[in-house]
């Protein structure tokens, strides 16, 4: 019965018959529920199909308990080699040092290693020329006036410009707010912790201003590779220290640029940065790819359970046998051995009211004695 109610043909039946738009709001009633068709093999047929989906289905299990461990090993592998490469190739700790001093020399551990040679440390407010929060102009997707960059323009380490509202006076001056190549934005207000914090590095100079749920931070030319810089605050160290400094309000997470300036950068020279930008691009490549694979893999996994059903239910998965008892003839026999064991209905009483017992009567005073009620 399980198998069935989960087969292709069933589920569909239930899909159409649901009520409600939203796939978790959706329900059911127990009338739509009796009124299903279902498909019912020979009752030996049941059995042979059971046993043959119970092996089926435990060895596809198994090949999705495999698919989630890659999934699980490929994320820590991809954690690994970001640390990695933020530690000039040395194992790093947990947590971030929060004062520089405290990371000024290669003598001292730095992530729990060591600063590589030639290999400095800088905050990220010493390498940046200015840092702020963006406009607080009303915008809409319908105003004419200069686009503005908001949270949900800042995805994957990019600007995208697919979802963008403008300000809705076309004569407020937003100069001040246009976004430079080598620009840093940052979410800095956000419901998840997981999103607190994500950044994306300009591409190129645009007439196109931030909101003010996003900080810029503006690095000085030719010290630091803005995508290094990126790069850094989004490994996994500083993604912990990003999540526990944000403050938590009202449901919302949020950062200011003081916990952003303060951020401790490892400096590699300029051509060693790029080079390991330049590796990592093609590990994550790679990363991407078995991502990719896996996420395949899962859907064919899936799609294999609904066909294995299918054809159990269209009689094609296991042998039939012609001695098997028809399933229309056992369900004959269920019938007519559940209208044999109904009760026979007790005849209603047609006594009248002068014809019931009159109720008994309490006692009181001297005379009284227990009344006599029935049990």
């Amino acid at each position: 019965m399980l198998a069935a109610l989960a087969s292709p043909f069933v589920r569909r039946q239930i899909s159409s018959r649901a009520s409600g738009q939203q796939d978790s709001m959706r329900n059911i009633s127990q009338g739509a529920l009796l009124g299903i068709d279902l498909p019912i093999p020979p009752l030996a047929e049941q059995y042979r199909i059971v046993d043959f989906l119970e092996d089926a289905l435990a060895a596809l299990g198994r090949g999705i308990d495999a698919l989630a461990a890659a999934e699980v090993k490929v994320q820590a592998l991809d954690r690994h080699l970001r640390s990695h490469a933020v530690g000039g190739g040395r194992s790093l700790g947990e947590t971030i040092p929060m004062r520089l001093h405290d990371v000024a020399d290669a003598r001292t551990p730095v992530l729990g290693g060591y600063l590589p040679d030639g290999w400095s440390v800088a905050t990220l407010g010493s390498i940046s020329s200015d840092w702020g929060y963006g406009t607080s102009a009303k915008c809409s997707y319908e105003a004419s006036g200069v686009p503005v960059l908001r949270i949900p323009n800042v995805q994957n380490g990019e600007i995208s410009l697919s979802d963008v509202k403008y300000s809705v006076d076309v004569a407020q001056s937003l100069d001040g707010f246009f976004v430079n190549s080598g620009d840093l934005l940052f979410v800095r207000t956000n419901g998840s912790p997981r999103l607190i914090g994500r950044v994306a590095v300009v591409r190129q100079d645009m007439p196109v201003a931030f909101a003010s749920y996003l900080i810029r931070f503006r690095l000085k030319p030719g010290v630091v590779d803005p995508d290094w810089v990126a790069f850094v605050v989004s490994s996994p160290a500083w993604r912990r220290h990003i999540e526990k400094a944000a403050a938590s309000s009202a449901g919302q997470y949020n950062l200011n640029s003081k916990i952003l300036a303060r951020l401790p950068i490892p400096m590699p020279p300029l051509n060693e940065q790029r080079a390991l930008l330049s590796s990592m691009a093609e590990t994550r490549t790679l990363i991407n790819g078995v991502d990719r694979e896996l996420i395949a893999a899962r859907r064919r996994a899936a799609a294999l359970r609904a066909s294995l059903l299918a054809e159990a239910f269209a009689g094609r998965l296991v042998p039939q046998d012609p001695d098997d008892e028809p399933a229309s003839d056992l369900l004959a026999r269920i019938r007519a051995d559940r209208e044999a064991a109904l009760p026979m209905q007790k005849a209603r009483s047609r006594r009248t009211k002068k014809d019931l017992p009159a109720p008994p009567t309490r006692v009181t005073g001297d005379d009284y004695q227990q009344e006599a009620l029935p049990l």
